[in-house]
């Protein structure tokens, strides 16, 4: 499979799995990228299709509060399980299943942990719990 078909097939499972896509995305040079805003513009959520690599990540107002997951690290290896599991990961951040926190020093990021979390920061270091809906 090359890059094209792989962006299509990626493209086509996700604008099923949530139509509100179809006016936030891009391709260029056979690459997906979309990029959909929070309702409060606080923060986005991107997906990528490249390097023929399933890419989900979250962005702040600032670049260094960029953090991005590679699907394959959910044991999803072919096209089919990248977008079984992308479609859950999405779905449970849209539906505020999913904890997002926000790292004065890291940014945001997906924890399943807040407890750790909170154990773990610095001192000086501000840490939020919120869910997709709050931002």
């Amino acid at each position: 499979m090359d890059q094209k078909k792989y962006s299509d097939y990626i493209l086509n499972g996700l604008l099923i799995g949530f139509p509100q896509f179809i006016d936030y995305y891009t391709i260029i040079e056979d690459i997906v990228k979309i990029e959909y805003q929070s309702k409060a513009g606080l923060l986005k959520l991107w997906i990528t299709t490249q390097d023929m690599e399933l890419t989900i990540g979250l962005e702040g107002n600032e670049p260094k509060w960029d953090w991005h997951t590679h699907i394959s690290q959910f044991s999803a290896y072919e096209p089919e399980d990248e977008l079984r599991e992308a479609i859950k990961l999405i779905k449970n951040i849209l539906v505020d299943n999913e904890t997002i926190a926000f790292s004065s020093s890291l940014g945001y990021y997906l924890t399943y942990n807040q407890f750790e979390d909170m154990k773990n920061k610095r001192s000086d270091e501000v840490l939020e719990f919120k869910k997709w809906s709050e931002l």
